[in-house]
């Protein structure tokens, strides 16, 4: 699988959210490396899963259309 790749403006986005949220909910303060370490981790673990999920939505997509698409083709046919 390719490497997931995030947007350096979204990513230092969510390093300041994982920074917020450590010290608001959970009394920890977080350096900005730690927060980046952190937020790699979780990009490595729950990264697969998530893109994995995303395609498997898409291929029921797929599905779904071409089988409307052959609805729509089979009805007109000429009896």
């Amino acid at each position: 699988m390719k490497e997931l790749k995030i947007d350096k403006s979204d990513y230092a986005k969510i390093v300041e959210l994982i920074i917020n949220h450590m010290e608001s909910k959970h009394d920890v303060i977080l350096g900005q490396f730690d927060a980046e370490f952190l937020l790699d981790d979780i990009l490595n673990v729950i990264g697969p899963l998530i893109y994995n999920q995303g395609i498997d939505d898409v291929i029921k997509s797929v599905r779904n259309i071409g089988e409307r698409l052959e609805e729509e083709i089979d009805a007109r046919k000429i009896l």
